[in-house]
Protein backbone atom coordinates (compact mmCIF):
# COMPACT_ATOMS: atom_id res chain seq x y z
CA UNK A 1 0.00 0.00 0.00
CA UNK A 2 2.88 2.34 0.80
CA UNK A 3 4.29 1.73 -2.67
CA UNK A 4 0.93 2.72 -4.17
CA UNK A 5 0.88 6.00 -2.25
CA UNK A 6 4.48 6.72 -3.23
CA UNK A 7 3.54 6.18 -6.86
CA UNK A 8 0.55 8.50 -6.44
CA UNK A 9 2.79 11.12 -4.84
CA UNK A 10 5.12 10.95 -7.84
CA UNK A 11 2.34 11.44 -10.39
CA UNK A 12 0.47 14.02 -8.30
CA UNK A 13 3.29 16.48 -8.94
CA UNK A 14 2.10 16.58 -12.57
CA UNK A 15 -1.54 17.32 -11.63
CA UNK A 16 -2.78 20.89 -11.26
CA UNK A 17 -4.80 20.59 -8.06
CA UNK A 18 -5.28 24.32 -7.41
CA UNK A 19 -8.57 24.88 -9.33
CA UNK A 20 -10.26 21.86 -7.75
CA UNK A 21 -9.00 22.82 -4.29
CA UNK A 22 -10.49 26.31 -4.63
CA UNK A 23 -13.80 24.94 -5.94
CA UNK A 24 -14.17 22.41 -3.11
CA UNK A 25 -13.19 24.91 -0.41
CA UNK A 26 -15.81 27.40 -1.58
CA UNK A 27 -18.48 24.70 -1.72
CA UNK A 28 -17.60 23.38 1.74
CA UNK A 29 -17.67 26.92 3.15
CA UNK A 30 -21.24 27.31 1.86
CA UNK A 31 -22.16 23.89 3.24
CA UNK A 32 -20.72 24.64 6.69
CA UNK A 33 -22.39 28.07 6.77
CA UNK A 34 -25.70 26.39 5.97
CA UNK A 35 -25.11 23.94 8.85
CA UNK A 36 -24.51 26.80 11.29
CA UNK A 37 -27.74 28.51 10.27
CA UNK A 38 -29.60 25.26 10.96
CA UNK A 39 -28.36 24.95 14.56
CA UNK A 40 -25.50 22.75 13.36
CA UNK A 41 -27.79 20.01 12.05
CA UNK A 42 -25.83 18.62 9.14
CA UNK A 43 -27.59 17.77 5.90
CA UNK A 44 -26.21 14.69 4.20
CA UNK A 45 -23.24 15.25 1.89
CA UNK A 46 -22.28 12.93 -0.98
CA UNK A 47 -19.11 12.73 -3.04
CA UNK A 48 -20.02 10.83 -6.21
CA UNK A 49 -17.37 9.78 -8.73
CA UNK A 50 -18.49 8.97 -12.26
CA UNK A 51 -17.27 8.15 -15.77
CA UNK A 52 -14.15 6.37 -16.94
CA UNK A 53 -10.55 7.41 -16.45
CA UNK A 54 -7.96 7.31 -19.22
CA UNK A 55 -4.37 6.06 -19.05
CA UNK A 56 -2.30 7.86 -21.72
CA UNK A 57 -0.06 5.89 -24.08
CA UNK A 58 1.87 9.00 -25.19
CA UNK A 59 3.08 12.09 -23.34
CA UNK A 60 1.30 14.28 -25.90
CA UNK A 61 -1.75 12.10 -25.69
CA UNK A 62 -3.62 10.94 -28.76
CA UNK A 63 -4.15 7.33 -27.74
CA UNK A 64 -5.03 5.95 -24.33
CA UNK A 65 -6.31 2.96 -22.36
CA UNK A 66 -9.89 3.56 -21.26
CA UNK A 67 -13.20 1.74 -20.82
CA UNK A 68 -16.85 1.80 -21.87
CA UNK A 69 -18.20 3.99 -19.06
CA UNK A 70 -20.45 6.90 -20.09
CA UNK A 71 -21.12 8.11 -16.56
CA UNK A 72 -24.85 7.39 -16.82
CA UNK A 73 -25.12 5.44 -13.56
CA UNK A 74 -23.04 7.85 -11.52
CA UNK A 75 -24.82 10.93 -12.87
CA UNK A 76 -28.26 9.49 -12.18
CA UNK A 77 -27.25 8.46 -8.66
CA UNK A 78 -25.97 12.00 -8.06
CA UNK A 79 -29.24 13.46 -9.35
CA UNK A 80 -31.22 11.09 -7.13
CA UNK A 81 -29.21 12.07 -4.07
CA UNK A 82 -29.82 15.74 -4.85
CA UNK A 83 -33.54 15.05 -4.99
CA UNK A 84 -33.25 13.20 -1.66
CA UNK A 85 -31.84 16.34 -0.03
CA UNK A 86 -28.10 15.63 -0.18
CA UNK A 87 -25.47 18.19 -0.98
CA UNK A 88 -23.48 16.61 -3.80
CA UNK A 89 -19.90 16.92 -5.03
CA UNK A 90 -19.93 15.33 -8.48
CA UNK A 91 -16.45 14.26 -9.57
CA UNK A 92 -16.68 13.11 -13.17
CA UNK A 93 -14.78 12.44 -16.37
CA UNK A 94 -14.77 15.44 -18.70
CA UNK A 95 -17.52 15.02 -21.29
CA UNK A 96 -19.36 12.25 -19.41
CA UNK A 97 -23.04 12.44 -18.49
CA UNK A 98 -23.86 14.99 -15.80
CA UNK A 99 -26.50 15.07 -13.02
CA UNK A 100 -29.98 16.15 -14.15
CA UNK A 101 -28.86 15.68 -17.77
CA UNK A 102 -30.86 12.48 -18.08
CA UNK A 103 -33.98 14.32 -16.95
CA UNK A 104 -33.45 17.00 -19.57
CA UNK A 105 -32.64 14.41 -22.22
CA UNK A 106 -36.18 13.13 -21.82
CA UNK A 107 -37.20 16.50 -23.25
CA UNK A 108 -34.37 16.70 -25.79
CA UNK A 109 -33.43 13.10 -26.67
CA UNK A 110 -30.63 12.26 -29.05
CA UNK A 111 -31.89 10.69 -32.27
CA UNK A 112 -31.56 6.93 -32.16
CA UNK A 113 -30.74 6.87 -28.45
CA UNK A 114 -32.12 3.85 -26.62
CA UNK A 115 -32.24 3.02 -22.94
CA UNK A 116 -33.64 -0.06 -21.31
CA UNK A 117 -34.25 1.40 -17.86
CA UNK A 118 -35.80 4.80 -18.58
CA UNK A 119 -39.32 5.79 -19.50
CA UNK A 120 -40.10 6.64 -23.13
CA UNK A 121 -38.58 9.97 -24.17
CA UNK A 122 -40.91 12.94 -23.80
CA UNK A 123 -39.17 14.73 -26.66
CA UNK A 124 -40.31 18.10 -27.96
CA UNK A 125 -43.93 17.02 -27.55
CA UNK A 126 -43.62 18.50 -24.05
CA UNK A 127 -43.54 22.03 -25.47
CA UNK A 128 -45.96 24.39 -27.16
CA UNK A 129 -45.30 27.54 -29.17
CA UNK A 130 -47.36 30.58 -28.24
CA UNK A 131 -47.41 33.34 -30.81
CA UNK A 132 -44.22 33.75 -32.80
CA UNK A 133 -41.51 33.73 -30.14
CA UNK A 134 -42.77 32.22 -26.87
CA UNK A 135 -42.30 28.59 -25.86
CA UNK A 136 -44.11 27.03 -22.90
CA UNK A 137 -44.00 23.63 -21.22
CA UNK A 138 -47.27 21.75 -21.49
CA UNK A 139 -49.13 21.44 -18.22
CA UNK A 140 -48.72 17.66 -17.90
CA UNK A 141 -44.91 18.00 -18.03
CA UNK A 142 -44.44 21.15 -15.93
CA UNK A 143 -44.05 19.43 -12.57
CA UNK A 144 -41.13 17.32 -13.78
CA UNK A 145 -39.49 20.21 -15.62
CA UNK A 146 -39.83 22.57 -12.64
CA UNK A 147 -38.43 19.95 -10.27
CA UNK A 148 -35.38 19.48 -12.50
CA UNK A 149 -34.70 23.23 -12.65
CA UNK A 150 -35.32 23.56 -8.91
CA UNK A 151 -32.77 20.85 -8.13
CA UNK A 152 -30.26 22.57 -10.42
CA UNK A 153 -30.71 26.01 -8.83
CA UNK A 154 -30.56 24.91 -5.20
CA UNK A 155 -26.80 25.46 -5.06
CA UNK A 156 -26.26 22.02 -3.52
CA UNK A 157 -24.30 20.67 -6.49
CA UNK A 158 -20.55 21.10 -7.02
CA UNK A 159 -18.90 19.69 -10.16
CA UNK A 160 -15.21 18.84 -10.62
CA UNK A 161 -13.75 16.99 -13.62
CA UNK A 162 -10.89 14.57 -14.22
CA UNK A 163 -9.40 12.87 -17.27
CA UNK A 164 -6.45 10.63 -16.40
CA UNK A 165 -6.30 7.99 -13.70
CA UNK A 166 -3.66 10.02 -11.85
CA UNK A 167 -5.83 13.13 -11.92
CA UNK A 168 -8.66 11.03 -10.53
CA UNK A 169 -6.65 9.62 -7.62
CA UNK A 170 -4.86 12.88 -6.84
CA UNK A 171 -8.03 14.98 -6.82
CA UNK A 172 -9.97 12.32 -4.91
CA UNK A 173 -7.37 12.50 -2.15
CA UNK A 174 -7.55 16.28 -2.23
CA UNK A 175 -11.35 16.33 -1.97
CA UNK A 176 -11.59 13.85 0.88
CA UNK A 177 -8.91 15.85 2.71
CA UNK A 178 -10.82 19.10 2.20
CA UNK A 179 -14.10 17.53 3.34
CA UNK A 180 -12.44 16.20 6.50
CA UNK A 181 -10.80 19.57 7.15
CA UNK A 182 -14.18 21.31 6.87
CA UNK A 183 -16.39 18.97 8.91
CA UNK A 184 -14.01 17.06 11.19
CA UNK A 185 -14.08 13.40 12.13
CA UNK A 186 -17.62 13.40 13.55
CA UNK A 187 -18.93 15.36 10.58
CA UNK A 188 -17.80 12.58 8.24
CA UNK A 189 -20.70 10.46 9.52
CA UNK A 190 -22.99 12.69 7.44
CA UNK A 191 -20.88 11.94 4.34
CA UNK A 192 -21.27 9.14 1.82
CA UNK A 193 -18.69 8.52 -0.89
CA UNK A 194 -20.12 6.76 -3.94
CA UNK A 195 -17.25 5.47 -6.08
CA UNK A 196 -19.11 4.89 -9.35
CA UNK A 197 -16.22 5.91 -11.62
CA UNK A 198 -14.67 3.17 -13.77
CA UNK A 199 -11.02 3.53 -12.83
CA UNK A 200 -8.29 2.20 -15.11
CA UNK A 201 -6.66 -0.99 -13.84
CA UNK A 202 -3.57 -0.53 -16.01
CA UNK A 203 -1.30 2.30 -17.12
CA UNK A 204 1.90 2.93 -19.06
CA UNK A 205 4.63 4.59 -16.94
CA UNK A 206 5.46 8.05 -18.20
CA UNK A 207 9.09 7.13 -18.80
CA UNK A 208 7.90 4.41 -21.19
CA UNK A 209 5.63 6.72 -23.17
CA UNK A 210 6.86 8.26 -26.42
CA UNK A 211 6.81 12.04 -26.40
CA UNK A 212 4.73 12.29 -29.57
CA UNK A 213 2.00 10.29 -31.30
CA UNK A 214 3.00 6.70 -32.04
CA UNK A 215 3.45 6.13 -35.75
CA UNK A 216 1.16 3.68 -37.51
CA UNK A 217 2.90 3.20 -40.84
CA UNK A 218 2.12 -0.14 -42.46
CA UNK A 219 5.83 -0.82 -42.84
CA UNK A 220 6.51 -0.43 -39.12
CA UNK A 221 6.84 -3.40 -36.79
CA UNK A 222 3.98 -4.34 -34.48
CA UNK A 223 3.70 -2.21 -31.37
CA UNK A 224 4.04 -4.01 -28.04
CA UNK A 225 2.80 -2.07 -25.02
CA UNK A 226 3.77 -3.18 -21.52
CA UNK A 227 1.15 -2.19 -18.95
CA UNK A 228 1.59 -1.85 -15.20
CA UNK A 229 -1.14 -2.19 -12.60
CA UNK A 230 -2.71 0.91 -11.07
CA UNK A 231 -2.45 0.59 -7.26
CA UNK A 232 -5.65 -0.40 -5.46
CA UNK A 233 -6.41 2.30 -2.90
CA UNK A 234 -9.95 1.49 -1.75
CA UNK A 235 -8.85 0.63 1.79
CA UNK A 236 -6.72 3.78 1.97
CA UNK A 237 -9.70 5.85 0.83
CA UNK A 238 -12.01 4.29 3.40
CA UNK A 239 -9.74 4.01 6.43
CA UNK A 240 -7.15 6.77 5.99
CA UNK A 241 -8.61 9.51 3.81
CA UNK A 242 -12.11 9.15 5.32
CA UNK A 243 -10.94 7.94 8.76
CA UNK A 244 -13.38 5.01 8.74
CA UNK A 245 -16.30 7.37 9.41
CA UNK A 246 -17.99 8.03 6.04
CA UNK A 247 -20.27 5.54 4.31
CA UNK A 248 -18.32 4.17 1.33
CA UNK A 249 -20.11 2.65 -1.66
CA UNK A 250 -18.05 0.88 -4.33
CA UNK A 251 -18.95 -0.81 -7.61
CA UNK A 252 -17.80 -4.00 -9.28
CA UNK A 253 -18.41 -5.04 -12.89
CA UNK A 254 -17.69 -8.61 -13.98
CA UNK A 255 -18.22 -10.64 -17.14
CA UNK A 256 -18.06 -14.02 -15.38
CA UNK A 257 -21.10 -14.79 -13.15
CA UNK A 258 -18.99 -17.19 -11.09
CA UNK A 259 -16.60 -14.39 -10.10
CA UNK A 260 -19.19 -11.78 -9.13
CA UNK A 261 -19.87 -12.67 -5.49
CA UNK A 262 -16.21 -13.30 -4.65
CA UNK A 263 -15.13 -9.97 -6.18
CA UNK A 264 -17.88 -8.06 -4.38
CA UNK A 265 -17.17 -9.58 -0.97
CA UNK A 266 -13.45 -8.94 -1.46
CA UNK A 267 -14.16 -5.22 -1.74
CA UNK A 268 -16.02 -5.36 1.57
CA UNK A 269 -13.72 -7.64 3.56
CA UNK A 270 -10.36 -6.52 2.18
CA UNK A 271 -11.02 -2.93 1.15
CA UNK A 272 -13.26 -1.70 3.96
CA UNK A 273 -16.24 -0.52 1.91
CA UNK A 274 -19.74 -0.61 3.42
CA UNK A 275 -21.68 -1.42 0.26
CA UNK A 276 -20.59 -3.03 -3.00
CA UNK A 277 -22.94 -2.73 -5.95
CA UNK A 278 -22.04 -5.50 -8.38
CA UNK A 279 -23.32 -6.31 -11.83
CA UNK A 280 -22.61 -8.33 -14.95
CA UNK A 281 -21.74 -6.72 -18.26
CA UNK A 282 -24.62 -8.31 -20.17
CA UNK A 283 -27.28 -7.09 -17.71
CA UNK A 284 -25.79 -4.06 -15.94
CA UNK A 285 -28.66 -1.74 -16.90
CA UNK A 286 -31.35 -4.17 -15.77
CA UNK A 287 -29.99 -5.90 -12.68
CA UNK A 288 -27.53 -5.26 -9.85
CA UNK A 289 -26.54 -7.15 -6.71
CA UNK A 290 -26.13 -5.03 -3.58
CA UNK A 291 -23.70 -6.54 -1.08
CA UNK A 292 -23.52 -5.18 2.48
CA UNK A 293 -20.83 -5.50 5.11
CA UNK A 294 -23.45 -6.61 7.66
CA UNK A 295 -25.47 -9.08 5.59
CA UNK A 296 -24.44 -12.50 4.26
CA UNK A 297 -26.54 -12.39 1.09
CA UNK A 298 -26.94 -9.68 -1.55
CA UNK A 299 -30.08 -7.67 -2.15
CA UNK A 300 -31.04 -7.94 -5.82
CA UNK A 301 -32.36 -4.89 -7.67
CA UNK A 302 -34.06 -5.28 -11.04
CA UNK A 303 -35.53 -2.66 -13.36
CA UNK A 304 -39.22 -2.04 -12.74
CA UNK A 305 -41.82 -0.48 -15.01
CA UNK A 306 -41.86 2.88 -13.22
CA UNK A 307 -38.62 2.80 -11.22
CA UNK A 308 -35.15 2.51 -12.75
CA UNK A 309 -32.33 0.46 -11.26
CA UNK A 310 -30.41 3.64 -10.49
CA UNK A 311 -33.34 5.16 -8.57
CA UNK A 312 -33.52 2.01 -6.45
CA UNK A 313 -29.77 2.17 -5.82
CA UNK A 314 -30.24 5.71 -4.50
CA UNK A 315 -32.92 4.51 -2.09
CA UNK A 316 -30.66 1.73 -0.80
CA UNK A 317 -27.81 4.20 -0.23
CA UNK A 318 -30.06 6.68 1.59
CA UNK A 319 -31.66 4.01 3.78
CA UNK A 320 -28.33 2.39 4.64
CA UNK A 321 -26.72 5.75 5.38
CA UNK A 322 -29.50 6.60 7.84
CA UNK A 323 -29.23 3.25 9.63
CA UNK A 324 -25.43 2.94 9.75
CA UNK A 325 -24.57 6.61 10.31
CA UNK A 326 -27.56 7.82 12.38
CA UNK A 327 -25.99 10.92 13.87
CA UNK A 328 -26.03 14.01 11.64
CA UNK A 329 -24.89 16.47 14.25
Amino acid sequence: MADGLELLDAYESEVDCAPARETIRRFMEVYCTYCRTRDHIRPRLALVTSGGTIAPLEQNTVRCVTNMSTGKRGSEIAAGLLQAGYWVIFFSKSGSQQPLESALRRFFPVYGEASSDDADPVSLNAFDVVGESEVIVKEEYRKEFVRTLHDYRQGRLCVVHFDTVWQYLSLLRLMTTEIYSAVGRDGLRAVTVVLAAAVSDFYVPRENQPEHKMKSNASDADVIIRLKRVPKLLRVISEEWLHGQALVVAFKLETDPEALAESAYAQITRCGVDICIANLLDSYRRKVYVYYSRHPKPFIITAEEQVSVNAQIVKEICDHHTVCRPSDR
